[in-house]
């Protein structure tokens, strides 16, 4: 099962050209099922209707009051087991495709303090799972497990900088803020991107976001035990196909379903 998370910057709807790259890639890449992030203006109707135009028979859009909306396309059939507001900045979608459960998010840009409280949510949701679940998204948050990463590149003096910068990556006293990650590691997921070679999903040439100051991976597929013997690759994706389709990079994960799951 080949899962793409992409965060597709405001939804591209008022960029048709770089909607139809978007569909372009969306045709070739194949996957099983996509994962968006900020479907700004698109309802599950017009998600649908663009989708089958790129190969997918099942779309939903989980509409937000922060306008950038949740949504999933599927080749197969799922099922939405919950959409949660309530304690989210943008919002969680949760589905059932395939024997998986595959948990959609976008945490806060705000404050890695507001990130936390949002963590120790999905941590407790995770945790309730028996089966095989994948938490997926734009988690806007550092990971403990990149640390020798932002070492070497000194991301610190750099996300110290701007007040919005070290308001959404940093700590009291200006040192990089792992905690809303290191609370969802400590929940027992596992980060099955931590080994990739090429780490950032921030920034691309498209888009330098001042908030995507640094090369940072901000972009993540965490799974619980359940799942993570059935993870054959993860991969945030490079290249000139898509430098010019958003501010983010996407995310590739495949998944087997592991025997007797």
């Amino acid at each position: 099962m080949k899962i793409l998370h992409y965060n597709i910057l405001n939804g591209c709807r008022k960029e048709p050209e770089r909607l139809a790259q978007l569909g372009a890639w969306l045709r070739t890449e194949a996957a099983d099922l996509v994962a968006f992030n900020e479907l700004n203006g698109w309802t599950s109707e017009t998600l649908a209707s663009a989708a089958a135009t790129w190969g997918y028979d099942y779309a939903h859009v989980m509409e937000l009051h922060s306008q950038h909306h949740l949504g999933v396309i599927a080749r197969d059939p799922f099922q939405i087991v919950a959409e949660i507001d309530e304690g989210f900045h943008h919002g969680l979608l949760d589905v059932r495709c395939s024997g998986l459960r595959l948990l959609i998010t976008h945490l806060t840009p705000v404050s890695a303090v507001d990130r936390h409280r949002e963590a120790e949510l999905l941590a407790e949701r995770v945790g309730g799972i028996a089966g095989p679940a994948i938490l997926i998204g734009d988690l806007n948050t550092l990971s403990p497990l990149d640390a020798p990463w932002y070492e070497t590149i000194d991301a610190r003096t750099e996300l110290s900088s701007a007040p919005p910068l070290r308001r959404k990556f940093l700590s009291p006293d200006d040192a990089i803020d792992y905690g809303p990650m290191q609370c969802l590691l400590d929940a027992g997921l596992i980060d099955a991107g931590a080994q990739q070679q090429v780490r950032h999903s921030v920034p691309t040439p498209f888009n330098k976001d001042p908030m995507h100051a640094v090369l940072l991976r901000l972009d993540y597929a965490l799974a619980n035990s359940a799942a993570a013997g059935g993870i054959q690759w993860v991969c945030i994706r490079h290249g000139e196909e898509v430098d010019s389709l958003s501010d983010h990079y996407p995310l590739e994960v495949v998944w087997d379903s592991p025997a007797g799951s």
